[in-house]
């Protein structure tokens, strides 16, 4: 279908940085080597959100928590794609570029996926677990696993950022 055409062509998109960026830290045999894999937990997030947003629509079950769904995966799709095309086009305009190639810019997706994360992912989570709504739909489902592993890759990041130079 269309939407899923549009779907599968933004996150292809939005891969192509984090793909460039750890290739760069392979090639400078950096320890940790993490950008791609916060991209594939985050664009798995996406679809199943999407998945139990078009489910609960469809079922027409609770309006509120539908309404809910579908603003944070909008502001989670916006943010995201608007990050994935900032690094995109400062590597296409210069591959070496240091604002892109940096630590700091690293770290900085790390800390913002977190960020977006806790924006979008924790009032989806508590509402599941509020009303239940999770239960027999496979995308909340889902997305309530992830959220969790969302928690776990926030504490890698604070770790591997705050104790892996041994500060």
């Amino acid at each position: 279908s269309d939407l899923s055409f549009k779907m599968f062509l933004m996150l292809f998109l939005t891969s192509l940085p984090y793909f460039a960026m750890d290739q760069h830290l392979q090639r400078t045999s950096q320890p940790f080597v993490f950008t791609w894999k916060l991209w594939v937990i985050e664009a798995i997030d996406i679809l199943t959100m999407m998945s139990g947003c078009l489910s609960l629509s469809a079922e027409s079950k609770q309006r509120q928590t539908t309404l809910i769904c579908t603003s944070a995966l909008s502001v989670n799709i916006w943010f995201f794609t608007v990050v994935s095309n900032r690094n995109l086009g400062r590597i296409i305009a210069d591959p070496n570029d240091p604002r892109v190639l940096s630590e700091e810019n690293y770290t900085w997706i790390g800390y913002f996926v977190g960020a977006l994360d806790v924006l979008t992912d924790a009032p989806v989570f508590f509402l599941n677990m509020a009303t239940r709504d999770y239960v027999g739909n496979v995308g909340l489902s889902m997305n309530t696993v992830i959220n969790l592993l969302a928690v776990v890759r926030c504490v890698f990041i604070i770790v591997h950022t705050h104790f892996s130079k041994g500060d």
